[in-house]
């Protein structure tokens, strides 16, 4: 609320097209208590109701980074309703500026913004008001208006669709497509300012922009992201003259104006525009270069081309000047050329070589569940004798076999080989050892062809190459000043055509680097298997065709899939030939099968594969599938592209501003033996222990790389733990670069989970994921015959927790258990896993992650079972294997790998492995491990009774399901008020798949399903994004579910705020916790410390006023409130302080560093979900906007119930009571509220 003076008798600072803005003091408003010194007052459309507008306002508060200033006052006037937004005495309308910018100062001005609107998208929302009047500049800084867009009207100008007309259904119906068409309007209109309702002219943009910019503004449906925009208006990389010496090749040029041309002799061809995204084009009237290629003349690369799209990149390579007969200059083919789509969007050297001549040969191998085989695993052990013996050529193998048996002995067992195949097995391993030991032995200084030989310095690296779109990762490169550069590939079975087309791929992938350092190279295969090391011929313009053909076809493959739902890949017999071809022959009956399953180019399902099920739940299986294969299919295109972001050189300060990169590293110490290495410098607080990571220095091409894991993290140094590296005293030492290396490991598991769902046929299991509103569905999620007293139980559970245990032990397919925090969803799970175990039955329990594998083991060992085996080392599990230990069980003996190492006999080891009652894995190892495959092998394709998921609600609805395929029923358990799946990009949420199906509902065409069935409801089964859990899914569909409502961890006065906001009051106190207070020696008066305060809010004033990710006041009030507590008598193991930055987090931590303090566990919220501590500290760090995490009302909600006894909140109180949601935390009864510091 504020005052409102008579704005008539006030001078208003502008008018926009939707009214006039004035911009007036805080003393003016009557607002005291706010850190703004001016604000821009404006009224709301009359249309929009108060209650409306006040929901909007909040949701407002959510936005990140630049996108401004939050709308933290409003007021009901008779008048109307008006808003106060946060204000500068420099802030200045752009819309009132005239002097136009050029193009490239633009694009630098206008990218804060339009990453910002990104991040905003990331978030599940959208702006809907970018435009030259919600945009100021302040001195340099160009804002984005974050308050106004939420009430303003988009008034009836063409600037905004039809659908964004009315304030109150503004929020509803306005999309992330809305937000990107404006962006496109607000860069041209900053290059020719004017009438912003005008329609925007690009005539006067450099060519290569006009495409992108003219795609967006038509609606033309290629650019339907911001990333999307991004891209196409980046500078292309700069690369040095000698990646660039062939004078006929065009590098990062964007295409446009496709077509489909035909020639009276050469028959059908395409022919298109190139443009070049640089700079120093922006005056340039003819950057556009056409090229053409006909399919009779230029085969091979018009097949490659073929697939290309308006906006792609693409590199032409050695291509072929002809003129027209105007006198153009067009590009074409010559033998030599090679055509590459998309080179940012890395392919790996395997993928490529599966999808030569076919891509769904690679499709169907990423979604085929296929057991490990022999060969597979004779290979790895193959590669591990060449790692030792370029160590130690002297090595004995009957050494090395002990030593490396052991760790190979559970991955027999899943490849199905018995104590009775290891005599055979030895044999072979130890012939392939002794061809190995004889080139290592006998190397020579002398290199020939008649005796290939390697020389210089070992390493096994992974390179990336944006020239040719590859990535790999090669078995054995050598680097000597004589010798130059040699590949070498191992190889175990016979010599193979496609071992050349690899060994020439990887040859691809260094070319940039022998140009630049002015080596040679060369490439060897090395069979084991008959002794042989046979030199490979590495110029081929032929077979480079080949691999590159496949690799275009394939991310045309994966882009396609990403963008329409309804592309369906190559199926079955559609091409025989294809289907016939030599690369198919085992692949067949698979391909076959895959195609009858998801109904590929059929119209009713396949009656032998599909017999007994309804027409219409095959149907809608199949629609199913299709859904999360293009979500899978989308996020692993933005992995994939985020790959790509890294590789191209321009774009590293987008990199840096969105802390995924820190410059200016120095290496430090590196120790070959143990392949650690050291980089120091700032490294900006972005990386964390067992991140990949790539160091760099800008340039992927020409110089090395290093691909590592990281080690551990100090406040000035980090170190990484790296397989392969360049010798150290060949790199420089300074102006290195640390990348966060996007995950993409989860893309396959997902895609094999979700077809071994159907592939099952499980009729009860389809009913409930695939008709969850039907009757029959709601009948099998319910407990029946409930007689189990559970007597065998000696622990007793509360009435919530005993109905729980039942439902899950009762429910004939599945169970859903909502466990809000410290209601003992645990304990629930416990003792279910113990009754169904002492029943008889095999259970599976999983987890998103291994903490909290490792708690169910350890709860589970509390109340009695200590029969289990985790999937894993105790080394990577020291907690569960520390508690094993304690109660004096050998810990070796609990988990998989450790148990292959101690067990000799592999009978013994699959005995042990296969009776235990219990099995604790993650999610990700149950899709794919060693023991899974054993188990499948024993018991068949379902090989356990049930599975218990916990954190349910934090995995994808895929990933859910990898663990529930392994298992004839499934409890879930979670709290969806809680943390939701962690989902990186706009296009997987939930608000954008709403928005694409409203755009298809709006259409006056029949609305069919992806197999052209009609779509008899808007959101069949209730599938939305991968931000939606399958626990989630379940309970919007309206299966039943129990609650768990007494909680025991916290006192009441910590439970009330989460209760009344998240809980409906719902929620209880247990007796045993509800007064409990921290018992502390208290040597002085000190307010935040008292034990009769547990909940108190200290307000941290700022020394300055930031948007940044870490806050030195809070954090060093966070150090000394944590020493106050240990000298208080507190143990340091129950302090917890959370932050929701990283940068945050290593702040606290480098001070209580200093202080020489141990065993505060300090993280982000997202790492402290299932934990709990007695006293727990959130620093909040705003200080200018709430910002996202505190308007996220599950983050929110997460943070604010770990803490038993006490909950200390620091934040700064100014910014913090803009947002409802926070302001309600501060003003509640049970909070203290005191300032920093509270004495002097």
């Amino acid at each position: 609320m504020f005052l409102l003076p008579d704005l008539n008798e006030i001078p208003h600072l502008y008018s926009s097209p939707l009214g006039r803005v004035w911009r007036l003091e805080a003393e003016e408003l009557g607002l005291q208590d706010t850190l703004h010194s001016h604000f821009l007052v404006r009224k709301l459309p009359a249309s929009g109701s108060f209650l409306t507008t006040s929901a909007m306002l909040g949701l407002a508060a959510t936005t990140e980074s630049r996108v401004g200033r939050p709308a933290t006052h409003w007021l009901q006037d008779k008048g109307g309703v008006y808003i106060a937004t946060p204000s500068t005495p420099h802030q200045v309308p752009i819309l009132e500026s005239s002097a136009p910018l050029t193009f490239h100062d633009a694009v630098e001005s206008w990218r804060p913004i339009a990453l910002a609107v990104q991040h905003c998208h990331s978030k599940g929302l959208t702006h809907g008001n970018v435009n030259p009047w919600s945009v100021h500049r302040d001195r340099e800084l160009i804002l984005l208006d974050a308050g106004t867009w939420i009430a303003d009207a988009p008034g009836v100008s063409q600037w905004w669709p039809q659908s964004v007309r009315r304030a109150e259904s503004h929020l509803r119906e306005c999309g992330t497509k809305d937000d990107v068409l404006n962006l496109a309007r607000l860069l041209v209109w900053l290059t020719r300012p004017g009438d912003p309702e005008a329609a925007p002219s690009l005539e006067h943009l450099p060519a290569w922009a006009i495409a992108p910019l003219a795609s967006v503004l038509n609606d033309e449906g290629h650019i339907t992201r911001v990333s999307d925009l991004l891209k196409a208006l980046a500078p292309a990389p700069i690369l040095s003259e000698s990646n660039t010496e062939a004078t006929n090749s065009v590098l990062f040029a964007r295409v446009s104006h496709v077509e489909d041309i035909q020639h009276p002799t050469k028959g059908p061809g395409i022919k298109f525009w190139l443009l070049h995204p640089r700079p120093e084009a922006e005056n340039s009237a003819t950057r556009a270069q056409g090229a053409f290629f006909y399919k009779a003349s230029h085969g091979d690369v018009y097949n490659s081309i073929a697939h290309i799209w308006e906006g792609a990149e693409v590199n032409i390579l050695d291509a072929l000047e002809v003129e027209d007969s105007k006198g153009r200059v067009f590009l074409s083919a010559k033998p030599e050329t090679l055509p590459v789509i998309e080179p940012h969007w890395p392919v790996t050297v395997t993928n490529v070589l599966k999808a030569d001549g076919c891509v769904s040969r690679m499709l169907v191998d990423t979604r085929e569940d296929e057991l490990p085989n022999i060969h597979l695993i004779f290979g790895s052990l193959v590669h591990e004798f060449l790692e030792y013996t370029r160590r130690d050529p002297e090595l004995d193998f009957y050494s090395l076999w002990e030593q490396v048996l052991p760790r190979y002995r559970v991955g027999l067992l899943a490849a199905g080989l018995g104590e009775s195949d290891m005599e055979k097995f030895e044999e072979d391993a130890r012939a392939h050892f002794n061809n190995i030991v004889a080139f290592a032995r006998g190397r020579s200084r002398e290199r020939s062809v008649e005796n290939p030989t390697w020389t210089g310095d070992y390493v096994e690296v992974s390179r990336y190459s944006s020239i040719f779109g590859l990535e790999g990762r090669i078995d054995l490169v050598t680097e000597h000043e004589r010798d130059g550069l040699q590949i070498v590939e191992l190889k175990t079975g016979s010599a193979r055509e496609e071992h050349l087309t690899q060994l020439r791929s990887y040859k691809l992938l260094w070319d940039p680097l022998v140009q630049e350092q002015k080596k040679e190279v060369s490439g060897y295969l090395l069979y084991s298997k008959d002794a042989s090391m046979r030199s490979a011929p590495l110029e081929d313009p032929m077979r480079e065709r080949r691999l590159l053909r496949a690799r275009n076809a394939l991310v045309a493959w994966h882009r396609s899939s990403a963008r329409d739902p309804t592309i369906i890949p190559q199926y079955f017999m559609e091409v025989p030939e294809d289907c016939n071809a030599r690369a198919c022959r085992w692949r067949k009956e698979t391909c076959k099968r895959q195609t009858a399953i998801l109904g590929f180019g059929q119209v009713e399902p396949e009656p032998k594969t599909w017999k007994g099920f309804e027409p219409e739940l095959v149907a809608r299986a199949q629609t199913w599938w299709a859904h999360f294969n293009h979500l899978l299919e989308m996020e692993n295109w933005v992995e994939g592209e985020e790959l790509g972001l890294m590789l191209q050189t321009g774009r590293l300060r987008e990199r840096i501003d969105g802390f995924r990169a820190a410059p200016g590293l120095e290496l430090g110490g590196f120790d070959r033996a143990s392949g650690r290495v050291n980089f120091t410098g700032d490294h900006r607080n972005i990386f964390h222990i067992g991140q990949t990571v790539i160091a760099h220095r800008n340039d992927f091409h020409g110089s090395h790389i290093v691909r590592a894991q990281v080690e551990s993290v100090g406040p000035n140094h980090i170190e990484l733990a790296t397989q392969g590296m360049p010798a150290p005293e060949q790199l420089p030492r300074s102006n290195w670069i640390l990348d966060v290396l996007p995950m993409r490991i989860g893309y396959r598991s997902a895609q094999r989970s979700i077809y071994r769902i159907l592939d099952q046929q499980r009729p009860e299991i389809f009913e409930v994921l695939f008709r969850p509103e039907s009757a029959q569905a709601a009948s099998l999620m319910e407990a029946q015959d409930c007689d189990d007293t559970l007597e065998t139980l000696d622990v007793e559970l509360n009435a919530d927790q005993m109905n729980a245990v039942v439902h899950g032990l009762n429910a004939p397919v599945g169970a859903l258990i909502q466990g809000p925090p410290g209601t003992g969803k645990t304990t629930v799970i416990a003792h279910l896993a113990h009754e169904l175990a002492r029943q008889g039955q095999y259970v599976l329990v999983a987890a998103q992650t291994n903490t909290a594998v490792d708690t169910m083991l350890s709860r589970i060992l509390d109340v009695g079972w200590v029969d289990f085996i985790r999937v894993g080392t105790p080394e990577r599990h020291p907690q569960l294997a520390a508690r094993l230990t304690a109660r004096g069980l050998a810990a070796d003996e609990y988990f998989s790998d450790s148990l292959g190492q101690v067990t000799p006999k592999l009978e013994q080891l699959k005995r042990r492995l296969l009776e235990a009652p219990i099995t604790g894995v993650t999610a990700h190892r149950a899709a794919s491990s060693d023991l899974m495959s054993i188990a499948t092998r024993a018991r068949g394709p379902v090989p356990w009774d049930v599975v218990i998921v916990d954190e349910a609600t934090q995995l994808t609805e895929p990933m859910t399901l990898a663990a529930i395929s392994r298992a004839k029923r499934f409890i879930l358990v979670g709290d969806h008020r809680q943390l939701p799946p962690v989902v990186r990009h706009e296009s997987l949420m939930t608000p954008f798949h709403e928005e694409l199906s409203r755009q298809r509902l709006s259409s006056n065409a029949p609305q069919l399903d992806l197999f052209g069935a009609p779509v008899v409801q808007e959101r069949p089964m209730e599938l939305r994004g991968l931000d939606q859990s399958l626990f989630e899914r379940l309970i919007n569909a309206g299966l039943s579910y129990t609650m768990l409502r007494e909680q025991y961890r916290m006192n009441e006065e910590i439970m009330a705020f989460s209760n009344r906001h998240f809980y409906d009051s719902e929620l209880l106190a247990h007796p045993s916790v509800a007064k409990r207070r921290l018992e502390i020696e208290e040597s002085s008066p000190n307010p935040i410390l008292a034990p009769n305060n547990p909940v108190v809010f200290v307000n941290v004033e700022p020394s300055e006023v930031t948007q940044g990710r870490d806050n030195p006041d809070e954090a060093k009030a966070s150090a000394e409130l944590v020493d106050a507590l240990i000298q208080a008598g507190v143990e340091p193991r129950e302090i917890g302080v959370i932050s929701p930055f990283r940068a945050q987090v290593h702040a606290i931590r480098k001070l209580l560093f200093e202080r020489q303090i141990a065993d505060v566990d300090v993280d982000t919220v997202e790492r402290y979900q299932g934990s709990e501590r007695d006293v727990i500290l959130v620093s909040l760090v705003k200080t200018e906007r709430a910002g996202e995490f505190i308007s996220d009302a599950r983050r929110l909600n997460v943070t604010l119930t770990r803490a038993r006894k006490k909950l200390i909140i620091l934040g700064y109180r100014s910014c913090l009571i803009g947002d409802p949601l926070m302001r309600a935390l501060i003003e509640q009864d049970e909070t203290l509220c005191v300032d920093w510091p509270q004495h002097s």
